[in-house]
């Protein structure tokens, strides 16, 4: 009792979804990886930004404007 062409058809097109799956992965794995180090920077601009965070006040939850330093350019040293 052999395949029939529906069933060959379908193996054929689990294979080949199946080899291009692991040669994706396989592919990805090879590409070269860059390490950033974050003690060869420094912080050269900063800015304020401001949020809203919510507090809690009794029962109530209000939005508090709150401010913080971020930095928005650095450099490698």
């Amino acid at each position: 009792m052999g395949f029939s062409w529906i069933e060959a058809a379908i193996v054929a097109a689990i294979v080949l979804i199946l080899g291009a799956v692991g040669v994706a992965a396989w592919s990805d794995s090879q590409k070269p990886t860059t390490e950033i180090r974050k003690d060869e920077w420094d912080c050269v601009r900063t800015e304020p930004r401001s949020h809203l965070q919510p507090m809690q006040v009794g029962k109530v939850m209000i939005l508090m404007p709150m401010t913080s330093t971020v930095c928005v350019e650095y450099r490698r040293h």
